[in-house]
């Protein structure tokens, strides 16, 4: 680009307006959600961003809502953060989860920030520090009697149910 059209570019402001369908609303394909009125290098210079963020956010709620009408009552739970693409897309998707019915998440920054409910289980990296996945199971369940979530699948799923039933037994 010439220096001059980027020295233009470095004085460029929002000026425009920006309308919106109230958060939370349920909308439609071929529905306007979003509106921008601005000069035109104004509204292609926030176009790609809008997108993005309106995009995932409602996929990911759409999503949540049919999972929720799924589920028909049973509580769901957002587990999604080590699995969701991008560096703030954990907290967009625990919030558009939770704005679409699920019950809580397991991201305790999201549930910070937002007020979502936290829930989760033990972590994988938990089992894995002790020298036995029954050893980290019984650690566990000591350390939370009342509430203990035992995650099977760090290695064989079988075999972890079998010690879980273990443990559930002690």
């Amino acid at each position: 680009f010439s220096d001059e059209f980027l020295h233009f570019l470095a004085g460029v402001r929002f000026t425009g307006d920006v309308w919106a369908i109230p958060e939370g609303r349920i909308f439609f394909r071929d529905d306007p959600v979003i509106e921008v009125t601005a000069p035109i290098i104004e509204a292609q210079m926030v176009e790609t961003y809008i997108i993005n963020q309106v995009n995932l956010q409602s996929i990911v709620a759409t999503k949540a809502s049919r999972c929720v009408f799924a589920g028909r009552g049973r509580s769901l739970v957002d587990f999604s953060l080590r699995r969701t693409q991008g560096v703030d897309a954990g907290m967009k998707v625990a919030r558009a989860s939770y704005l679409a019915g699920f019950v809580s998440t397991s991201n305790v920054l999201a549930g910070k920030e937002y007020g979502i409910p936290v829930a989760g289980t033990m972590a994988h990296s938990f089992i894995s520090s002790f020298e036995d996945e029954l050893d980290a199971f019984r650690a566990f369940a000591q350390t939370f009697p009342e509430r203990s979530i035992l995650l099977v699948d760090t290695y064989d799923t079988v075999e972890g149910a079998r010690k879980a039933a273990i443990v559930g037994q002690e």
